[in-house]
């Protein structure tokens, strides 16, 4: 791992302090075989490089054919990305146009990784936001599964400080959302896009506040009515059943068709979704789950479990 950071720090330091227009392609090539906690970790320890890696790559979008894949693969690293917009406010809506064209999914990809973490304060997004999201639900209409879907969690997740975008969306495209992803619910052989699809409407219900909806006068539409209907009374206890058999599922020993950094996602998505499933619900489950809650236990502190997924689940 040091090697790995070594090797990054060293390349970026070559391409931000060349007096010549520079390759990136040796840049492509580290990060591409590197894990994202080496990305966050050059951004921690050579914070200086930050800026200037971003001019380098915004500039390199003339020239360079993989400075567009290298903004996405920086854009999850806050820093990289707050340097971005603040030193080029207008590259967002700028790929957003490009992203919302038909058969972009190059920028349709570069913009989920910008937006898949809340806006920097003060930053206005941009009003093209809505048809990024429209452009998602549709392609996700059109093949519903764990890789349609998690780009638009990914999306949701990250606009949850920046509720008001959801009001630009059409409401049919929203209502699309809702039924298409109660459809991949109820086909309980997809355990990644169950998860994605309960996390995703997770995003969307955490992100409306009941409270400032009655205080504006803004009436929910009804699509929003049945995405709160999986936290609350009507739900809720549904909703836990299914997500605490797909951690026990993650952590079973012949859970073989997950690999360990999905198994780590599947933890992470289900602690989302029961951090918005209403506390009085998540009391009267306990009470009555004493059986399963044993189950999760066994599975967590068996032998041979990855650290990773043990350390979250605890």
């Amino acid at each position: 791992m040091q090697n790995r950071l070594i090797s990054l720090v060293r390349e970026v330091e070559r391409v931000v302090t060349a007096s010549y227009v520079p390759s990136l392609q040796d840049l492509y090539s580290i990060v591409c075989n590197v894990p994202f906690s080496v990305i966050s970790s050059w951004s921690s320890c050579k914070p200086c490089q930050v800026a200037a890696l971003v001019d380098v790559l915004v500039d390199g979008l003339s020239y360079s054919n993989v400075a567009l894949e290298l903004i996405s693969i920086f854009a999850p690293v806050a820093a990289f990305r707050d340097a971005l917009l603040e030193r080029y406010p207008a590259i967002l809506d700028q790929l957003l146009q490009k992203a919302i064209e038909p058969e972009d999914s190059k920028y349709l990809s570069t913009c989920t990784a910008l937006l898949s973490s809340p806006l920097p304060s003060g930053f206005t997004g941009p009003a093209r936001l809505a048809g990024l999201i429209t452009k998602l639900v549709h392609r996700m209409a059109e093949c519903p599964n764990a890789d349609t879907i998690r780009p638009i969690n990914k999306l949701l997740t990250g606009l949850k400080t920046s509720p008001g975008t959801f009001y630009d969306i059409p409401v049919e495209t929203m209502s699309t959302l809702q039924g298409e992803l109660l459809k991949t619910l109820r086909n309980m052989d997809d355990h990644m896009g169950n998860l994605l699809c309960l996390s995703t409407f997770a995003c969307i219900a955490s992100s409306h506040n009941p409270g400032k909806e009655h205080e504006h006068g803004l009436q929910p539409p009804s699509w929003l009515h049945h995405v709160r209907h999986f936290f609350g009374p009507k739900r809720g206890l549904k909703t836990l059943d299914l997500v605490v058999l797909r951690v026990i599922l993650a952590c079973s020993a012949n859970c073989n068709n997950l690999v360990p950094n999905e198994a780590a996602e599947s933890v992470q998505l289900a602690i989302a979704v029961c951090d918005t499933v209403e506390p009085e619900q998540k009391q009267v489950w306990i009470s009555g789950n004493a059986s399963k809650i044993a189950k999760l236990c066994e599975k967590v502190t068996r032998d041979g479990i990855n650290y990773e997924v043990q350390m979250m689940v605890w």
